[in-house]
């Protein structure tokens, strides 16, 4: 049974790393400014989450869940699909999950921890993706929303309905004629590794 302490000193400080992203958003997160806000040590940020990386993904968790709020039974495919990506916009607005984001991008180091990072906080949608809608590959995945993450943490303006109903089209085409898209298997031995053109941007 987990210890309660612990888990109230896991949650101040996922808390508290919220509270400094959204309000220090030029200064660099690092271990040693967390331990001065939430007064808990260095080392044990380290026991828990061993690197900045590990704790900015958790600390957004949920932010980037797409949950459907209503029955998607007599919904078309299309419907369903406008609604995941207008869900997906809502999350991306979120001033949180942009401060995070550009703290990870702007990350001097661009390790295989940041890149992991920025990665899991994308697998989550994709797969509710796959649930509700059909079994897209990654590829295929990071080809729909990709427009939708450019503009919402890159140019930091809020993707328009034309944009989201241009989208549903590329979508519903790409259900429909799957020969025309690339699909590949990114599996790695560790889990599910970034498509080779996103981690050239990342590299």
């Amino acid at each position: 049974m987990p210890d309660p302490r612990v888990e109230r000193t896991r949650e101040h400080v996922l808390t508290v790393t919220r509270r400094v992203l959204l309000e220090r958003p030029d200064e660099p997160l690092t271990f040693s400014l967390l331990s001065r806000e939430s007064q808990i040590s260095r080392k044990t940020l380290y026991a828990h989450w061993g690197d900045v990386e590990t704790l900015i993904r958790e600390s957004l968790r949920g932010v980037l869940t797409v949950e459907d709020e209503e029955d998607l039974s007599g919904l078309s495919t299309e419907q369903i699909l406008r609604g995941f990506l207008k869900g997906l916009r809502a999350n991306l607005s979120d001033p949180l999950m942009r401060t995070a984001v550009s703290a990870l991008i702007n990350d001097g180091t661009r390790g295989s921890s940041t890149r992991e990072t920025i990665l899991r906080m994308g697998l989550g949608p994709h797969e509710h993706f796959r649930q509700i809608l059909w079994p897209i590959s990654l590829d295929g995945y990071c080809q729909l929303v990709g427009p939708l993450f450019l503009s919402e943490l890159v140019f930091h303006q809020q993707a328009s309905d034309q944009l989201i109903e241009n989208l549903v089209v590329c979508g519903m085409q790409q259900k429909n004629f799957p020969d025309q898209y690339v699909h590949e298997s990114y599996e790695g031995p560790d889990g599910p590794v970034l498509p080779s053109r996103i981690r050239l941007l990342l590299d």
